[in-house]
């Protein structure tokens, strides 16, 4: 599996591309700054975190079982206090969380020098699809929102009231 970063992979977006074999990106994409929030933006309880970030640790132990410099990598990004070293050139300080831009994930570091995380930089998907399968045919398909999947989404708000008009019509 790969993943294709377009503009931004943050938060969760990276541990969904973490999750996938091969992570490439557009040129201007980044990835990275996932610690835990809640969807207000506001923090996370420190008992709550705690746990979160035990569990998306170990998470991400698993993921990473072959690759053990990938798994440091996301660490970094969910972990303001982990700092992220390879060959003695510390990469992330502790006290601020990893965010990566295309040509730093690129970015080779090792012996054998490998690249940070990424598997290569590409345009767009097509060009993408192209250096993976040559002359191979493959289809793309795009999945879009339709007429009615946006009038249940819009209905689904009102469901409530709905429910509540159809039981006073019941019961009148």
């Amino acid at each position: 599996t790969a993943t294709y970063v377009n503009e931004d992979a943050i938060s969760a977006g990276s541990f969904i591309a973490a999750a996938t074999e091969e992570i490439y990106f557009a040129p201007r994409g980044t990835i990275g700054a996932s610690a835990v929030i809640q969807g207000t933006g506001e923090d996370v309880p420190e008992t709550a975190r705690l746990k979160i970030e035990s569990y998306l640790r170990a998470k991400i132990r698993v993921i990473s079982e072959q690759d053990e410099l990938r798994g440091r990598v996301i660490r970094a990004m969910l972990d303001k206090d982990y700092e992220l070293a390879v060959g003695g050139e510390v990469i992330k300080p502790s006290g601020e969380l990893l965010t990566l831009t295309a040509g730093e994930a690129m970015a080779e570091y090792g012996e054998p020098p490998r690249a940070l995380l990424g598997a290569g930089i590409h345009e767009s998907i097509g060009d993408l699809l192209e250096a993976r399968t040559g002359d191979l045919e493959y289809r793309v398909k795009d999945f879009e929102v339709t007429y009615s999947e946006t009038v249940a989404k819009w209905m689904d708000g009102f469901a409530p009231a709905l429910m509540g008009i159809g039981l006073l019509l019941l019961f009148i």
